[in-house]
């Protein structure tokens, strides 16, 4: 078999190898750029800056999000790269895109990249900025002044002149005339709660005056402000931080704009125009007679305390963040059939419930570029009678419960195309957060690494009830779940055509306690174990089915490793395959793997009564002890902590079941399996031809309930439901295939247990074999006796044409029959006397 990826960790999985690390050390010197001109202007005693065309940086931040490090590879580059790429260009693509290029770059030349840490001061809080500092001369690099003088536009060598312009354009017609002033609120919502606190400032400036400003906050809470401005203006609004880490969490929201904010870097700017207000076109003269107006839409349902509306993200994401300021737990009642895209995650981190819900399953649409939730801080949240979909997140594409999260619900919604660069499509929980999925449908979701619709490590429960999933997959192991020390329960749910790259098409356990009851998995597919992996812990399959699962290595329906699972209460796996010798249905490497009775009906395993073995009665004859000992044999056999009234004796060594791991086993009809790959269905078919039953006293051998009955059949493999006989046919005990009336004999009854019992042919009529009726003699023909499979044709010189004869009649005088089997004699052709 092939080799197994790098092991993970025991607490929870490594993540996928990183992208390549770059070098941290100085390289040889590079090429030189084109020197300086020694008459260079310098600006405020300033190194100048060299405009380098086509240079390429790579910037890559791989977790923090912060510019703590920024690596730079600055070079005429123009030959190897697309010259498309001007640092203009570059300031649109993501770092990852950035590292790409400078990886290339640098390949091509056959040299490391530059490391560089910025100075104090000195700030990347912009691509621009970012951008700016490429076209500085290496020799700026380290200069605590290369900011300020990359802030202004960068020194240039003097071209030729320009050839004269061409007749300006006429002037563009003048912009509409401001609208009359509106009061508008501005809301700024604190830092994420868990990080150090940041004196936050920021002054906002419309048509060059400043209307609004904060100075220097950090305490911590929401604030809000009032500013009257027109329509139409343009405004800007300059933030600020007293740390290089941004406003760690804090946003701006107003005038039309939500959510800015300094992700990292100690000032932003922003410009933005305030938006007019359509005026209402003037009313048309009707053509025809008004048409009454129609009555006015019925009023809102009153909403219950603590509940408000939202139509937009702006409103939704306000009444998040006033809910967290005020430290209390809201409930938002989206519009009916509304479909809010999202910008970036919503974001929760106080010890509050969130609750959103529609009453017409309006959509939360992460428009493939965001993930819909992150938790934090104690936060909860359900989410009910939604559609979620296209959510993309580094963990959890809808919800991303982090460590101390609290629980999050999800309740008759659909979760479609939803995605995660490393763990759970859906969610993510981790330390004691809980997720519930309750009468959902999970569509075509994807973790790139594990838990392709939910991953939980050290999580306290994940629950699956009644929902449906379908095409989800993970890139390692748990196409639908992988748990890491957490309980996992699927109940009445539905899983299909789901997938991993490694163990587990469907679950993937470790270290868990995993119950599924009353569920299904079908057409799953994985390296190691189709449909369940079991690294270890326990698993439970009560009244569930795995059927059509495919392995590529080893286990096509279930794969242990180690730890324990039972199979119970008619689970049955069949259909699935995996190469030969690797156990079509199971493979067991290690652990312990039993079948608690009852099978499935129609199926069989060898089992015994699992109990406690132990010593013989030794107390003396006559004393009330032994007679107690002995009165409660079998409830000593039965019980692990007998009381002590019992006199039961300790447990010998030897032992036919697992009792001490789990006690429910007591008093089961109980299969072990043997570490032994199996290959048939499991539990095994009766034989057709015998019945099957769905009563654990006739589960325990390949005889089953013994010989189909008389007059019935058991046509296939699992009969549990006898058939009747058919027609034209009998069935003796133990029929698969019923048996024909013999020739001369019919049927048209489905209840004959012999040959005997078929019914026998009269003379004149025939039967042959399997008929379900008598058949008369045709005209030329006869038959004289009972029981007979076909008809004897008149002789020569005889006819007979009537049907359903015994006998045929001689020719009169003056015809002949010359030949057998004739209905009517021929006229002699000369007249003749008959002496």
């Amino acid at each position: 078999s092939p080799s197994p990826p790098p092991p993970l960790s025991s607490l929870s999985p490594s993540p996928p190898p990183p992208l390549p690390s770059l070098s941290l050390s100085l390289p040889p010197p590079l090429p030189s750029l084109s020197p300086l001109p020694s008459s260079s202007p310098s600006q405020s005693g300033a190194r100048p800056c060299l405009d380098v065309p086509g240079a390429l940086a790579g910037v890559y931040d791989a977790l923090t999000g912060d510019c703590a490090e920024v690596f730079y590879l600055v070079e005429e580059l123009g030959p190897l790269i697309d010259l498309s790429l001007t640092p203009g260009s570059l300031c649109s693509l993501s770092n990852q895109e950035l590292l790409a290029h400078s990886s290339s770059a640098a390949e091509a030349l056959g040299i490391p990249p530059v490391s560089w840490s910025p100075p104090p001061g000195f700030t990347l809080s912009s691509g621009v900025n970012e951008m700016c500092a490429l076209s500085c001369h290496k020799e700026c690099f380290g200069s605590d002044v290369c900011s300020s003088v990359c802030g202004e536009q960068p020194f240039s060598p003097p071209s030729p002149p320009s050839p004269p312009l061409p007749p300006s354009s006429p002037p563009a017609p003048p912009l509409p005339p401001l609208a009359p002033s509106t009061r508008y609120g501005i809301l700024m919502t604190p830092a994420r709660r868990g990080v150090d606190s940041t004196a936050r400032s920021w002054e906002l400036l419309c048509n060059g005056k400043q209307v609004a400003s904060m100075e220097g906050d950090n305490s911590g809470d929401a604030r809000t402000f009032a500013v009257e401005v027109a329509p139409g203006m343009q405004c800007a609004l300059h933030a600020h931080s007293s740390s290089i880490l941004g406003w760690q969490g804090a946003e701006w929201t107003g005038l039309g704009q939500v959510g800015l904010t300094i992700e990292s870097g100690d000032h932003a700017s922003f410009n933005f125009v305030v938006p007019y207000l359509p005026p209402s076109p003037p009313p048309s003269p009707p053509a025809f007679p008004p048409m009454p107006r129609p009555p006015p839409l019925p009023p809102r349902p009153p909403l219950l305390p603590g509940t408000v509306y939202a139509a937009t993200e702006a409103e939704l994401r306000n009444h998040i963040n006033e809910a967290i300021a005020e430290k209390r737990s809201v409930s938002v009642l989206l519009e009916p059939g509304v479909r809010i895209k999202l910008s970036r995650q919503l974001e929760c981190d106080s010890s509050i419930k969130v609750i959103i819900s529609s009453d017409e399953r309006a959509t939360l649409d992460g428009q493939g570029k965001s993930g819909l939730f992150r938790l934090r801080g104690g936060c909860s949240l359900t989410l009910r009678r939604l559609a979620l979909v296209n959510g993309r997140a580094y963990n959890g594409g809808v919800v991303w419960a982090e460590e101390g999260a609290g629980d999050v619900e999800i309740v008759d919604s659909t979760i479609t195309d939803c995605e995660a660069a490393q763990f759970g499509g859906v969610a993510f929980a981790e330390a004691n957060s809980a997720v519930s999925i309750v009468e959902t449908t999970i569509t075509g979701v994807y973790a790139r690494v594990d838990g392709g619709v939910v991953f939980a490590n050290f999580s306290r429960d994940i629950f699956m009830t009644r929902c449906t999933v379908l095409n989800c997959s993970a890139g390692w192991t748990g196409g639908v779940v992988a748990a890491f020390n957490s309980a996992v329960s699927l109940t009445r749910s539905n899983v299909t055509d789901c997938s991993a790259g490694w163990r587990g098409g469907a679950i993937f356990t470790k270290g868990s306690d995993l119950l599924a009851t009353d569920s299904s998995f079908s057409g799953c597919r994985a390296d190691l174990g189709g449909a369940v992996y079991v690294d270890s812990g326990t698993a439970r399959l009560a009244r569930s089915n795995i059927f059509n699962c495919i392995a590529n290595v080893s286990g096509g329906g279930l794969f242990s490793a180690d730890g324990q699972t039972t199979l119970s209460d008619g689970t049955l796996i069949s259909g699935c395959t995996a190469p030969d010798g690797e156990g079509r249905s199971l493979f067991l490497l290690a652990g312990e793997v039993a079948y608690a009775l009852p099978a499935s009906p129609g199926r069989w395993l060898p089992n015994a009564r699992c109990e406690v073995y132990r010593g013989a009665c030794a107390y003396p004859s006559d004393s009330p002890q032994q007679a107690a000992c002995l009165n409660h044999r079998d409830d000593c056999a039965t019980s692990n902590e007998p009381p002590c009234e019992w006199y039961c004796q300790n447990a010998t060594f030897v032992q036919p079941c697992n009792w001490k791991s789990d006690p429910l086993l007591l008093g089961q009809s109980l299969y072990q399996l043997p570490l032994l790959p199996v290959e048939q269905d499991f539990p095994f078919a009766c034989s057709a031809g015998i019945l099957g039953s769905a009563d654990p006293e006739y589960q325990s051998s390949s005889t089953c309930a013994g010989r189909c009955p008389p007059r019935r059949r058991c046509p296939t493999e699992a009969t549990s439901r006898t058939l009747p006989c058919t027609l034209g046919h009998y069935c003796p005990a133990g029929t698969s295939v019923p048996l024909p009336c013999p020739a001369g004999s019919y049927s048209n009854r489905i209840d004959l247990a012999a040959a005997s019992e078929c019914t026998v042919a009269t003379p004149g009529h025939f039967a042959t074999t399997g008929s379900i009726e008598q058949t008369a003699c045709a005209k030329g023909s006869y038959t004289e006796a009972y029981r007979q499979g076909e008809c004897t044709p008149c002789a020569s010189g005889t006819h007979q044409n009537a049907d359903a004869q015994t006998a045929c009649k001689p020719c009169e005088a003056g015809t002949y029959a010359a030949s057998k089997g004739l209905s009517q004699c021929t006229l002699c052709p000369h007249p003749l006397s008959s002496s």
